[in-house]
């Protein structure tokens, strides 16, 4: 049979084919695997989904958030203000109009206080006789007498002379 050192050289040649047969299927194995994704990467590439998540800065999400909160109270706020406004508007319409109707009725006793003062300042024509050779001749004395409301003076009489 085969000597020792035959042996040896056997076992020796079979554990090196073995290592070689192992280098060979990682070299074929990585081979593969780099075919694999060289064709992979030729072929195309089915579209990826893009997500993308867009927010605002936190302190514009605060500031839009209280905004929501205080909008019940500013439309409240917004509301009474143009009631106020309208009640305003109606209010001045409503003073002017009066302001108008007090000048017209201030005018009128402005235009009737004037007419009683040229009335009561008027001269009176009174006769105050006639005497029998007046009415002969056709002459009449007559008298003017002045009344003043104000000064609450007396009648003055003025004989005018006769006519």
């Amino acid at each position: 049979m085969l000597d020792a050192e035959t042996r040896l050289l056997l076992k020796s040649a079979i554990k090196s084919l073995e290592a070689l047969q192992a280098a060979i299927h990682e070299y074929a194995e990585a081979v593969r695997k780099h075919q694999e994704s060289s064709n992979k990467a030729q072929e195309p590439q089915p579209p990826q989904a893009i997500k993308s998540d867009v927010s605002l800065p936190p302190a514009v999400t605060a500031y839009y958030e209280a905004e929501q909160r205080e909008r019940p109270a500013n439309n409240k706020w917004r509301w009474c203000e143009r009631t106020i406004a309208t009640l305003a508007f109606f209010a001045a319409f409503a003073l002017a109009v009066l302001t108008y109707k007090t000048l017209q009725q201030v005018k009128r006793q402005a235009d009737s206080a004037q007419a009683q003062t040229v009335a009561q300042n008027r001269a009176l024509l009174i006769y105050s006789h006639a005497s029998p050779d007046a009415a002969q001749s056709g002459m009449l004395e007559v008298t003017i007498k002045k009344h003043r409301a104000r000064s609450r003076q007396a009648e003055v009489d003025q004989p005018c002379g006769i006519f």
